[in-house]
């Protein structure tokens, strides 16, 4: 993971010639762009995040417990007949896992206007860990759209 965000970072500086810039990434390019802006914050003048991963890691490595009281249900639980189980068990035999840097807990604001478009139905856990990361961007907006999946 840390070569995929390597190479983003330089095909970044190479095309804005170590400029400013705006990036937007979706699902594992949202994960990407949010390593890119922890490594160029001074040089992003605005950052979109929609439907991030958190990680890659296995599944148990990306539920945050301690920030879920219970599972949700998603909107196809809700729907009469119609269950859903979100199945990652192919992630286990992934043979990767995250970046090295801290995306989470980065030590340096990310100062550019930053929006995260979240799905209420991404994951019972997905949205809820990216409230962690509101000390560290002050100026980002959450969108947390009800009835909106991974698919968003």
């Amino acid at each position: 993971m840390d070569d995929y965000l390597d190479l983003t970072i330089e095909f970044v500086d190479r095309v804005t010639l170590r400029g400013r810039f705006a990036l937007g990434g979706s699902s594992f390019g949202a994960y990407l762009a949010l390593g890119v802006a922890r490594k160029r914050a001074t040089k992003l003048d605005g950052l979109l995040l929609a439907v991030p991963e958190i990680s890659h890691s296995p599944l148990g490595e990306r539920r945050d417990a301690s920030l879920v009281s219970s599972p949700m249900k998603t909107v196809l639980d809700i729907a009469p007949g119609v269950p859903y189980v979100e199945d990652t068990n192919w992630l286990q035999g992934l043979p990767f896992r995250d970046v090295r840097l801290d995306l989470y807990h980065g030590s340096k604001p990310v100062p550019a206007p930053t929006i995260f478009l979240l799905g209420r139905q991404d994951s019972p856990y997905r949205y809820r860990t990216y409230w962690r990361l509101v000390p560290t961007f002050p100026r980002a907006t959450f969108a947390l759209l009800d009835g909106a999946s991974h698919a968003l």
